[in-house]
C-alpha cells in the first residue's frame, strides 16, 4: 500500500474512533450528566481536532514531495536520453579513429614527429567532430521530428514515440509541444 491509501486507513480509523468516543462520551454524559465528563468530551473533540490539521499538513508535504520526485524524475529521463545518443556519436567516432589509426599504422618507418603530427590531426579531428553535427544528422532530426508528429497526430501515445525512438518520454513532449506551436 502507498503513503496516501495508509494515511486514509488512518484517518478513516480516526474518524470511527472519534465517533465511537462521543457516542461513549454522550452515554456516560446521559447517565452522570456530571461536568468532568463534558470537559473530556472537550479535551477529545480538541485532540481530534489537532490530528487531523496534522494528518492534512503531512498529506500537502507528501504531495509536494511526490510532485518534486516527478519532477526529477522527467529530467533525468531527458538527460539518460542525451547520454544515450552522446554515447552513440562517441563510439562512431573512437571507430572512426580505429579505422584511420589502421590506415596510418603502416607508416612506421617515417620520423617519429610525423606519427605524432598524424596522431595530432586524428585528434583535432576527433574535435572537430565531436563539436559539429554533419548535415545528413540535421536532416535525419528533422524526418524524425516529424515522424514524431505525425505518429502523435495519428493517435500513437508518448511512451510508445519514445520507446520507438529510443527517447525520454519528456523529449518527445518537448518536440510535440514545439512543433505543434509552430504549425499553429
Amino acid at each position: 500500500m502507498g503513503v496516501l491509501e495508509w494515511l486514509v486507513l488512518f484517518g478513516t480509523i480516526g474518524a470511527l474512533s472519534f465517533s465511537w468516543g462521543i457516542y461513549i462520551l454522550e452515554s456516560f454524559y446521559k447517565k452522570s450528566g456530571s461536568q468532568e465528563l463534558k470537559k473530556e468530551e472537550e479535551r477529545l473533540l480538541d485532540l481530534m481536532g489537532k490530528v487531523r490539521i496534522f494528518v492534512d499538513s503531512k498529506i500537502e508535504l507528501l504531495d509536494a514531495k511526490l510532485e518534486e520526485v516527478n519532477k526529477v524524475t522527467e529530467k533525468l529521463n531527458d538527460m539518460y536520453s542525451k547520454l544515450m545518443l552522446q554515447s552513440v556519436e562517441i563510439e562512431k567516432l573512437k571507430e572512426e579513429i580505429n579505422f584511420k589509426n589502421r590506415q596510418f599504422g603502416d607508416i612506421s618507418q617515417e620520423p617519429q614527429k610525423d606519427t605524432q603530427a598524424v596522431k595530432a590531426d586524428l585528434t583535432n579531428e576527433f574535435e572537430r567532430k565531436a563539436s559539429e553535427k554533419p548535415a545528413s544528422e540535421t536532416k535525419k532530426e528533422k524526418s524524425i521530428e516529424e515522424q514524431i508528429i505525425e505518429m502523435f497526430y495519428n493517435g500513437v501515445s508518448e511512451v510508445d514515440i519514445a520507446k520507438k525512438f529510443n527517447m525520454g518520454i519528456g523529449e518527445v513532449r518537448l518536440i510535440i509541444d514545439l512543433m505543434s506551436r509552430s504549425k499553429g
